[in-house]
């Protein structure tokens, strides 16, 4: 845990986290939108977030990559870690959103 506090920094360590709970989340193929708590997270809230944390990691690993540029070797090991990192939570979020959002966007009446 330190390590990865040290390397990632804890606004990264809180998107990790976010992320990995939106993973959590995913709702299985034809769920019907729940109004009422707490089947509303899974249903609504998930699907609405699950959009933006994809562009905050991959906006996140285009500014690891500018950062890396001009900088000692040291500071470039750790911004391509953060690369990597920020490039297996993309994959995670495609890997098990993009079923749903594919179905979704199928589906008549969207």
């Amino acid at each position: 845990m330190c390590f990865l506090l040290k390397n990632l920094g804890a606004l990264r360590l809180g998107l990790t986290t976010l992320v990995v709970v939106s993973l959590f989340a995913v709702p299985p193929p034809h769920t019907p939108a729940e109004l009422f708590w707490p089947e509303i997270i899974p249903t609504l809230i998930a699907p609405a977030v699950a959009p933006l944390l994809f562009m905050v990691v991959a906006l996140d690993l285009m500014m690891s990559r500018v950062m890396a540029a001009g900088e000692d070797e040291e500071t470039r090991r750790r911004m391509r870690f953060i690369s990597w990192w920020n490039l297996a939570l993309i994959a995670a979020l495609l890997a098990l959103w993009a079923p749903f959002f594919a179905e979704s966007l199928a589906r008549p009446g969207g």
